[in-house]
């Protein structure tokens, strides 16, 4: 008796659900329709994507959802997983990606090359724009994710740069994330070399192209670093605040009183890398994004840093910026690209490295 009244019950439950459903729907159609016709409007594709889902008792069916990310991304989303383990089993147990590049609806390639000094294989992503465009590479904050920057990839792109990102060897959603080891090192040569590989790769996909190196944090001092060894490397750099050396900024940061944390950064670091060596080293025109509160990388460090360029070097100080976040200032982007179109014609970018 019991078994049967939870039946009927079952029975009137799913049919006010599709009555309430089925009236929900036509209600909302003129808004339905207006929403397909913009989604159609922003690239000439299907307003609607299909995708399998699981739902009760395990029984899979199609889930229709308007579409929010570009028209070929289910192929993309493939290339991922195939070249990103990791990635892969989030997917397979959530169906969803942390750190997904087809969120930001542009056209994108999954990219690998080579590291400059050893040739440790990377990964990256490629937002291609036009065949003329400028490229900017973005490299990565102290997380070491790529992902990380995926906000500030369609920033650029709208400002008519095609885009790179790229992961270092130790991090990334491809790596095996943070390990104790790495714990207290400021910065190494390695990811300097990597950034290096990276901005070779770039002069050899888009050749005769002008090449903006962009980074705040570890990102700055690798997009430094890099550029300071070959003057054909990059055309331009925009940074965020830099410390003067790796040892200095131990003592900043109080991991000098810890045993054997100094001599492990000395044994990782090259002394032509250090930010106070390689910026007189520039051939580079620079933008120097200046955070006046970071505490931890400070304005009066990097000060003395920045003016031993020999290059033209130009500062632009926020008085209320910090170490993270610098991107969000009103105006950001629109600096950068104003900055670099004035520095655009006088740029020649190499064809060949």
């Amino acid at each position: 008796m019991q078994q049967h009244r939870s039946r009927i019950q079952d029975k009137i439950s799913r049919t006010i659900d599709v009555i309430v459903a089925g009236l929900a729907l036509v209600f909302f159609a003129p808004l339905f329709i207006v929403l397909a016709f913009l989604v159609y409007l922003e690239d000439g594709g299907p307003a609607v994507f299909a995708q399998e889902r699981i739902g009760r008792h395990g029984k899979r069916f199609k889930c229709y959802k308007f579409r929010s990310m570009a028209v070929d991304a289910q192929a993309w989303l493939e290339e991922i997983l195939e070249n990103n383990p990791e990635m892969r089993a989030e997917w397979e147990v959530t169906r969803k990606l942390r750190n997904d590049p087809r969120q930001t609806g542009l056209p994108f390639e999954v990219v690998t090359f080579p590291s400059a000094r050893d040739s440790a294989m990377l990964s990256g992503w490629w937002f291609a724009a036009t065949d003329s465009a400028p490229v900017a590479l973005l490299c990565a904050r102290s997380t070491g994710t790529m992902a990380d920057l995926l906000p500030c990839v369609k920033e650029f792109h709208t400002r008519g740069f095609s885009v790179m990102l790229f992961d270092y060897r130790d991090f990334g959603p491809g790596g095996p994330g943070e390990v104790d080891s790495l714990r207290h090192v400021v910065f190494a040569s390695r990811w300097a070399d990597d950034t290096e590989g990276a901005m070779r790769f770039v002069r050899r996909r888009a050749p005769g192209r002008a090449l903006l190196a962009w980074g705040h944090d570890l990102g700055a001092v690798s997009a430094v670093a890099a550029a300071a060894r070959d003057k054909r490397l990059a055309d331009a750099l925009v940074v965020g605040n830099l410390f003067s050396t790796t040892q200095d900024q131990l003592y900043v940061n109080g991991t000098s009183q810890i045993p054997g944390v100094p001599e492990r950064q000395r044994a990782l670091m090259r002394g032509s890398d250090e930010p106070i060596s390689a910026v007189p080293m520039l051939h580079t025109p620079m933008l120097a994004i200046l955070g006046a509160r970071d505490a931890q990388w400070t304005i009066e460090k990097t000060r003395p840093v920045v003016q031993r360029s020999l290059s033209r070097i130009d500062r632009w100080t926020l008085p209320e910026a910090g170490h993270d976040g610098v991107e969000a200032t009103p105006g950001y982007y629109d600096r950068i690209a104003t900055w670099f179109k004035g520095i655009l014609p006088y740029l020649k970018p190499p064809t060949t490295l």
